[in-house]
């Protein structure tokens, strides 16, 4: 009786020793022709399922769904890039220096009935891996574009703030350099 009593012990202690999956969240704040402030749990990062530009492309998804804004953050390559901190810039073409730049779209209002659209110019967003695997960072982004009311007018500019814990597709490899 005392050996099977040990054996659950152990056992217990070993599950409750084991990482615990991180819920993935996020929160982003905007300034400048639009201001907002935004937070949820829909920050995922994926696989988009073609190329983009000729090249395989990540994309990371915050706040798909959500009202107020949502975020994507596209990655070169099939894989998360080291830990790290990354330029974000206007073209989708590599850097010279053969450097990793990512690229970012910021949509205020919900899909269903968006009020501005504003493409990242310039920025940065660190990379970081838990131990559970999930994807983590922060950003700042510089953007430009345009809100609903005026379309014509894509001189308009935004800043955003923020961060999140990002589930990561399970066809996403964790570590490695991107491609």
């Amino acid at each position: 009786m005392l050996a099977r009593c040990s054996i659950l012990g152990v056992l217990t202690l070993v599950a409750s020793t084991r990482p615990t999956p991180s819920a993935p969240r996020y929160s982003l704040t905007t300034w400048g022709a639009i201001s907002l402030a935004t937070a949820g749990n829909e920050a995922r990062l994926g696989l988009v399922p073609m190329q983009v530009h000729g090249r395989a492309m990540l994309m990371l998804s915050l706040g798909a769904n959500d009202p107020r804004a949502s975020l994507m953050i596209y990655l070169p390559g099939d894989r998360v890039p080291a830990p790290g901190r990354y330029r974000i810039g206007e073209s989708w073409d590599p850097a010279p220096s053969g450097d990793l730049v990512l690229h970012a779209t910021l949509v205020a209002g919900s899909p269903e009935r968006p009020t501005g659209w504003f493409e990242g110019e310039a920025g940065w967003v660190t990379i970081g891996v838990g131990t559970d695997g999930a994807v983590t960072g922060e950003f700042e982004i510089s953007a430009r574009g345009f809100l609903s009311v005026n379309p014509d007018d894509e001189g308009r500019r935004v800043t955003v703030r923020g961060s999140f814990q990002a589930e990561r597709d399970r066809l996403v490899a964790v570590r490695g350099p991107a491609r």
